[in-house]
C-alpha cells in the first residue's frame, strides 16, 4: 500500500496534462472567487509555449484572485514549467502551471489547456543549435570529474536527460537506474540557475547548500559538496537543458 502511494506521488508532467472531463476552463470563472490548491507536483527543464499567440489568456495569481498577465503580449516567450497544481474552488477543478520566463521577469500561473510542449517556433533563439548540443555533451564528461571516484555512465546521462525534459520522472528514472546498474542507491540533483557557459566553480557553490535531493523514491536534504569522494565503484550522469542552461540533472548511483 505504502508502495502503491509513493508510485501515485510521483506521475509524469504528460499525466498531469491528461485530465478528464471534469476539469473545468476556469478562465471563465469569477477571479474573484479565490481558489485553493488540492495537490502540487514539481517539475524541472519542461518548456512550453502559447497555444495562440494572438487570443488574451491570462497567468494568475496563485489564488486565481488577480490578473498578472496577459500571454498574447509575449508572443515569442518559450515558458518554463516549474509546477502543476489542481486548483479548486468548490464548484471548479482545473489544473494549472506554474510558469517563468528565461530571465525570471514573468511568472505565474496558467491554465495547462492554454500551453502546448516545445520551444516557441517564433523565437529561434531558445532553439538548441548544433554547437550547443556539443557543448552540452562535452560538459557532462567535465561534471563527472566533480566525482573523482565515479565512472561516468552513458546510461546514466540518458536517465538524466529524460528526467530533465521529463519524459520519465524521477521515481520511474530511480527503478530504471537499480535494475540497469544493478545499485542500491540514486540521488537526483536538479541545479536550478545553471547560466550558459556553466562552470564547475558555479556547480560546486550549488552542491555547498543543503537542497532537496532525490535519494531512491525520497526527497532528502543532501549537501552534495561534502560526498564528492563517496561514489567509489558508482556511477555519474549528467544533462543540460540545451540552449538556455537553465537546468542541470546530475544522477549519481552506487
Amino acid at each position: 500500500m505504502k508502495s502503491n502511494l509513493k508510485k501515485s506521488l510521483y506521475i509524469g508532467l504528460a499525466a498531469a496534462s491528461m485530465v478528464g472531463a471534469a476539469d473545468l476552463t476556469p478562465q471563465t470563472a469569477n477571479a474573484s472567487a479565490a481558489y485553493r490548491t488540492i495537490q502540487t507536483k514539481t517539475y524541472y527543464g519542461n518548456v512550453y509555449h502559447a497555444v495562440s499567440k494572438t487570443k488574451s489568456v491570462y497567468m494568475w495569481n496563485s489564488t486565481h484572485t488577480k490578473k498578472l498577465h496577459n500571454l498574447k503580449n509575449y508572443p515569442k516567450t518559450t515558458w518554463y514549467v516549474q509546477k502543476s497544481v489542481k486548483l479548486t474552488n468548490g464548484k471548479t477543478t482545473a489544473v494549472y502551471y506554474y510558469v517563468q520566463n528565461h530571465n525570471k521577469t514573468v511568472s505565474g500561473y496558467v491554465w495547462h489547456g492554454y500551453l502546448t510542449k516545445g520551444f516557441n517556433s517564433a523565437n529561434p533563439n531558445t532553439k538548441p543549435t548544433a554547437q550547443s548540443l556539443a557543448q552540452d555533451a562535452a560538459f557532462t564528461h567535465q561534471i563527472a570529474t566533480l566525482f573523482p571516484q565515479a565512472r561516468e555512465s552513458t546510461a546514466l546521462n540518458t536517465y538524466a536527460k529524460n528526467v530533465n525534459t521529463h519524459d520519465i520522472n524521477a521515481y520511474q528514472a530511480t527503478v530504471g537506474i537499480q535494475k540497469d546498474l544493478n545499485v542500491k542507491d540514486v540521488y537526483i540533483l536538479n541545479v536550478k540557475g545553471v547560466s550558459r557557459p556553466a562552470t564547475l566553480s558555479k556547480i560546486k557553490t550549488q552542491f555547498g547548500k543543503d537542497t532537496q535531493v532525490w535519494k531512491n523514491d525520497k526527497l532528502v536534504t543532501y549537501n552534495a559538496a561534502d560526498h564528492l569522494n563517496d561514489f567509489k565503484g558508482g556511477y555519474v550522469g549528467s544533462y543540460i537543458l540545451s540552449s538556455t542552461g537553465v537546468y542541470l540533472t546530475i544522477i549519481l548511483a552506487k
